[in-house]
């Protein structure tokens, strides 16, 4: 069946054509009392025109309403979950450091009891470090006060036994019939009792070589030409400052247990060396020297690490090496465990003494 070029069909019925891209519908009837065909074209597209408006309306409709729906519910869960986010972020800056935050407690959900619980926690933490930090302040107050009567303890046990064998030097001297050096020696220790005014205070290394010079200048008087001593600090640390009566004791135990038992002319020599941040005395003297087993006992003693629980009384008991002892406890306790005092020697030859301080942190300070 074709098409006729009047454009309709021969035969009566319902047809659909497409014609120049376009869909349309070709209804053909016929007319019994004639030989007439009635023939009625529409276009499909014209047709579904109105249907399509209202499917096209309908699906933006519907797209619309689940927008508004996705916006209304992100904006309630939003609002939800506000308080437990902003929990969570009190929670980070607490994590930080920031114990001060507190959360807004806006509702008596459950949101709501979590929100009471962390600031109840936070009240609690507070109230811990509070109790916390008030015991560690009451602990190192007490722990300083501690350290600072074995400090002046030790100082005080310094001047009685230095005040013996000076005065028992002066007592020689005058026994000697030597009234000069006898003057010249009270003399010194007039200068040297105004030193040891200050054995709990901090004084320059120049005061401390003062003290120093005035102790061996009596003993000078007493020895004469037997004692000879050399002091050579560079003057750089000249400002430096130490505890006083350190280095005095020090050149005292090399007199009395390294040249007072030897014979023949004895040496003592005060000089200053620096490594990195470190100060070091030395004090060299060319008397007997110590037992090998000894100075091995000795190093392991002054090298232990200083216990404020410890008794003062037990390592100082003897006078043997009551200098010695106390010069080396007070630096640890000003210092700490990493500085002191520590020995060597050849035998028969001398003793060395090596004092190490710490310089920069002490240098020109109290």
């Amino acid at each position: 069946m074709a098409l006729d070029p009047l454009g309709y069909y021969n035969e009566a019925g319902d047809y659909t054509v497409t014609l120049d891209g376009n869909k349309y519908i070709i209804n053909v009837a016929s007319l019994e009392t004639t030989d007439l065909k009635v023939v009625a074209i529409n276009s499909y597209h014209e047709l579904n025109k109105d249907s399509m408006a209202i499917r096209n309306n309908t699906i933006g409709f519907a797209l619309l309403g689940t927008m508004c729906a996705v916006l209304s519910l992100l904006v309630f869960v939003q609002n939800f979950f506000k308080p437990l986010f902003h929990i969570i972020h009190s929670m980070k800056q607490v994590q930080d450091g920031d114990l001060s935050v507190q959360v807004e407690v806006r509702n008596q959900d459950e949101i709501g009891y979590l929100a009471k619980s962390f600031n109840k926690m936070i009240r609690r933490i507070n109230r811990i470090l509070d109790s916390n930090t008030k015991l560690v302040k009451e602990v190192y107050e007490s722990k300083y006060l501690q350290k600072e009567a074995q400090y002046n303890n030790l100082c005080a046990q310094i001047k009685p036994h230095f005040l013996y064998n000076t005065l028992n030097t002066i007592s020689l001297l005058i026994k000697c019939k030597d009234s000069e050096g006898a003057v010249q020696s009270i003399e010194k220790l007039s200068h040297f009792l105004r030193g040891i005014m200050n054995a709990d205070k901090n004084i320059t290394l120049s005061s401390e070589l003062e003290i120093v010079d005035s102790y061996l200048g009596i003993l000078k008087a007493r020895y004469s030409d037997n004692l000879s001593y050399v002091i050579d600090v560079a003057p750089e640390f000249k400002n430096y400052r130490i505890p006083a009566l350190t280095l005095q004791p020090l050149v005292e135990n090399a007199i009395i247990h390294g040249c007072e038992i030897k014979r023949g002319k004895s040496e003592i020599h005060i000089y200053s060396s620096q490594e990195e941040d470190k100060l070091y005395l030395h004090i060299v003297d060319n008397g007997i020297g110590i037992e090998k087993e000894k100075l091995a006992q000795l190093n392991r003693e002054l090298s232990q690490e200083t216990s404020l629980d410890e008794d003062i009384e037990e390592n100082t008991k003897t006078t043997e090496n009551i200098g010695l002892i106390n010069v080396n406890k007070r630096i640890k306790l000003k210092y700490g465990d990493s500085y002191g005092i520590l020995l060597s020697n050849n035998l028969s030859v001398g003793t060395h003494v090596k004092l190490k301080l710490p310089l920069p942190s002490q240098k020109g300070s109290d």
